[in-house]
């Protein structure tokens, strides 16, 4: 309280109970899932989409808790890989990170060599979404990313899980900033 301000502390503590309450809203779902019901997933980072990031990271953490499994055989952030340890992976899913995000998927998909991954085969390579900040990362909008991954992974078991409108109402209220569309 001293350093931060009264207001401030309540608003900090807010997005705890936020954040806390995104992650048993998961984990209630996820934790009954059976290994073989865990999609090995594939996130691509910074600065080319054959470098990954891997166990013992933040990356690790949300996949895990979204329902997944990391397919990296690595550890650490920031992994370069060769196309041939991503085709022994097979990753079921792949999440591009890391702006520009878009075009990284792109170029997995235009790219021949992809084309024998599970991930892109069955159409499941996504762009991972970025606000104020990277989502995947270390920031605030780490508890929105939870919500994605987890509808991202599994769209069926979290139906009732609108990201969009949940968006909304956390930069409204955590960055007092109405979005628009």
């Amino acid at each position: 309280v001293e350093v931060l301000g009264e207001r401030e502390s309540r608003i900090a503590a807010e997005y705890i109970r936020y954040f806390d309450a995104n992650l048993r809203r998961v984990t209630q779902v996820t934790s009954q899932l059976l290994q073989s019901e865990r999609p090995k997933v594939l996130h691509t980072a910074t600065p080319g989409i054959l470098v990954v990031d891997g166990r013992d990271s933040v990356i690790d953490d949300w996949i895990r808790v979204a329902g997944g499994v990391n397919a990296a055989d690595v550890v650490g952030l920031g992994r370069p890989v060769s196309m041939e340890q991503v085709a022994a992976w097979d990753p079921d899913v792949i999440i591009v990170g890391t702006a520009p995000n878009q075009q990284s998927r792109q170029a997995i998909l235009d790219d021949p060599r992809w084309r024998q991954i599970k991930a892109v085969r069955e159409g499941r390579v996504f762009a991972n979404p970025s606000g104020a900040y990277l989502w995947d990362r270390h920031s605030a909008e780490a508890a929105l990313q939870v919500l994605w991954a987890a509808k991202t992974l599994h769209p069926e078991l979290f139906a009732d899980l609108d990201v969009n409108a949940e968006t909304r109402r956390f930069y409204s209220r955590f960055f007092h900033h109405e979005l628009t569309g």
